[in-house]
């Protein structure tokens, strides 16, 4: 976006660039130990969680992704997509609220509620504990 430098997406115009996978870098570094991965790439979540299959079944880190439906929808993906390879993985979302503990929330919710920051944890993971 050359109006806002913070606003990069996938497309057919603009400045091309090589992409890799986070399974790629990560073998290349000899496969360490994942706790957290942040994902905010306006819709193209997708793409980032199927390059990061390995790392997800090895490590089953902390994720915390931005959701927005509409960038999901974009990028020829859906919330409800994400909610559900994420599920198979055994991974659930919690919505976290300031001075509140985390809630668990439905899949169809991430559907209708706009953009929002989800926290993903594997069932593999440690318990939240209010």
């Amino acid at each position: 976006n050359p109006d806002h430098p913070g606003d990069h997406k996938l497309g057919t115009s603009g400045v091309p660039i090589p992409a890799v996978t986070l399974d790629a870098i990560l073998a290349e570094h000899d496969d360490p130990d994942v706790s957290l991965v942040k994902i905010d790439v306006q819709g193209a979540e997708m793409l980032v969680l199927r390059g990061a299959s390995r790392m997800l079944e090895r490590c089953s880190p902390a994720l915390f992704i931005e959701i927005d439906d509409a960038a999901l929808r974009h990028q020829h993906s859906n919330a409800r997509e994400l909610a559900g390879f994420l599920a198979a993985l055994g991974y659930r979302g919690y919505r976290l609220r300031r001075f509140r503990s985390p809630e668990p929330i439905a899949s169809a919710t991430l559907e209708h509620d706009g953009y929002q920051d989800v926290l993903f944890l594997s069932s593999r993971s440690a318990p939240i504990v209010p």
